[in-house]
């Protein structure tokens, strides 16, 4: 169901109604015996809303913005995040892996309905950048470093104590400010 929430799918949803249903003992009654299917089409939102990326000849540093559109406070895990450009979606610019980040902290909590500010700071050895040609033209055409990339992988995420998901994730047109 998450995945599919953060993917804005469309989601079975199966509704059980019981006795307990309802603190009220009319309505209890009233859905006691209730079974009804739907769809759930959660409305369509960006979890990673930016990315901001230096590189230098030491590594790679990025912030990445995440908006969690649950409404409650999610723990965000690991992700690996491949960043490709829009035109050429087969042409990776660089990878953001929060597990070869020193700076990164795993169990970062997301509050409700907020976008939160993730720091990554990736060495030469573990910063993996591609397309380095491709990526100084574009930054030379956009003028201030702003391009429109798309990005995949996967994004752990903790919803409740003891429920971990990995979410197989892809948001495209984001701005990313190189």
């Amino acid at each position: 169901f998450l995945a599919g929430y953060f993917g804005a799918e469309v989601q079975p949803l199966y509704i059980v109604g019981n006795m307990n249903s309802s603190s009220d003992h009319v309505v209890g009654t009233v859905v006691q015996d209730l079974r009804a299917e739907m769809d759930f089409l959660p409305p369509r939102t960006q979890f990673v809303q930016h990315i901001a990326a230096r590189v230098s000849p030491t590594g790679l540093k990025a912030q990445v913005q995440l908006l969690n559109p649950l409404p409650q406070t999610i723990t965000l895990g690991a992700f690996d995040l491949h960043i490709f450009l829009k035109d050429a979606p087969d042409t990776m610019i660089f990878e953001l892996n929060s597990i070869n980040s020193a700076t990164a902290l795993p169990a970062t909590p997301l509050p409700p309905r907020q976008v939160a500010e993730v720091n990554l700071s990736l060495s030469v050895f573990g910063a993996k950048i591609g397309a380095i040609a491709e990526l100084e033209k574009i930054v030379k055409a956009a003028g201030e470093g702003s391009i429109v990339v798309t990005a995949r992988g996967p994004i752990s995420v903790t919803v409740h104590e003891n429920y971990e998901v990995i979410v197989p994730y892809e948001g495209k047109d984001l701005t990313a400010r190189v």
